[in-house]
């Protein structure tokens, strides 16, 4: 009797991540078939971006699985009890790359590192996942919309708190508050990426790391951001430098810098401890609210025993010789 194993879902868009994940099951299962059926549903996970039409998701299918002998594409109204008693279905999970990733990783024109070469070509023919939208220099409302679209849901509150408090910061210290509120809405906009995936979007752009950022893969969110700022959104270099430093801060930072690093750290939805205190100080000297901010976190990394920026330690530093000056 054959051995068949089903691997189902949504495949919105396929990528090399289900490839993978098809020979494993194959080879672990000994199977003869492998059975793709994509769910008539588009992706649940992230229901605010664009989804492909199931049409659209089996050609692509077919494209992704043509060179993987023993593996069939069928329909969700196929009636697979002709093909497989219930008794042997094999139910693989798809690969830890998920969709919703994939369509960020379009999003940043950086996906071809996760995809088929067949697979990319139709997307980009067929325009889908919006790959053929212009999303430079949009207005802030458009802006929102498309930010909200690349963040996973639990980001979103902190995304907007951040962006509602950029501009009352500006307001407070003189600062561009257009430059304020598109920074802050745009400062964790690859945030969803895991470390792997962020060292894709840096290799894709060509961007060379140091030994730091090769090893804290995680802290990469805020230089993609900026790189994704610049190139994909239009924004100008003060946005983008803010950017870029607001996780890690580093030295001579200027007032736009300094408030995306804070309302990061003071807006409403964050309840670490102390950050009420950080909250007020944040109105009365920023600076001071800086260096709190920083030193939290460095007392917090150490605790945890991680390594350290040296983009924080010069913002340390510069924030301690300039209290010197004073004094």
């Amino acid at each position: 009797m054959e051995r068949i194993g089903i691997y189902g879902g949504s495949f919105d868009p396929p990528h090399l991540g289900h490839v993978q994940a098809a020979k494993q099951a194959i080879a672990q299962r000994n199977l003869d078939k492998l059975f793709i059926i994509p769910s008539a549903a588009a992706h649940k996970e992230q229901p605010q971006q664009e989804a492909a039409a199931l049409a659209d998701r089996i050609k692509m299918l077919e494209l992704c699985f043509a060179q993987l002998p023993g593996v069939e594409i069928h329909s969700p109204e196929e009636n697979l009890d002709s093909f497989c008693p219930d008794d042997q279905r094999v139910e693989e999970s798809i690969s830890v790359l998920t969709g919703a990733d994939v369509r960020r990783l379009l999003a940043f024109r950086c996906a071809d590192a996760v995809l088929p070469d067949d697979v990319a070509r139709y997307i980009q023919i067929k325009g889908l996942y919006n790959t053929g939208k212009n999303l430079r220099h949009l207005p802030m409302e458009r802006l929102e919309q498309e930010v909200v679209n690349l963040l996973k849901p639990n980001r979103v509150k902190h995304v907007l708190g951040c962006r509602d408090t950029a501009v009352e910061l500006a307001k407070r210290w003189g600062a561009d508050e257009t430059d304020a509120a598109r920074a802050a809405l745009l400062h964790d906009v690859t945030k969803a990426l895991d470390g792997p995936l962020q060292l894709v979007l840096c290799r894709t752009y060509d961007v060379e790391l140091d030994d730091f950022a090769q090893h804290n893969p995680k802290t990469l969110h805020a230089l993609t951001g900026s790189l994704v700022a610049q190139r994909i959104f239009g924004e100008n270099q003060a946005v983008v430098s803010a950017i870029c430093s607001h996780t890690t801060g580093k030295a001579n930072m200027n007032t736009l810098e300094k408030i995306i690093y804070v309302a990061d750290y003071v807006e409403p939805n964050r309840t670490l401890e102390g950050v009420e205190a950080l909250r007020q100080l944040a109105y009365t000297d920023l600076d001071k609210a800086l260096k709190q901010g920083l030193e939290m976190t460095l007392a917090m990394l150490r605790q945890q025993g991680r390594e350290i920026s040296p983009g924080s330690q010069q913002a340390l530093a510069w924030l301690n010789g300039k209290e010197e000056k004073i004094c």
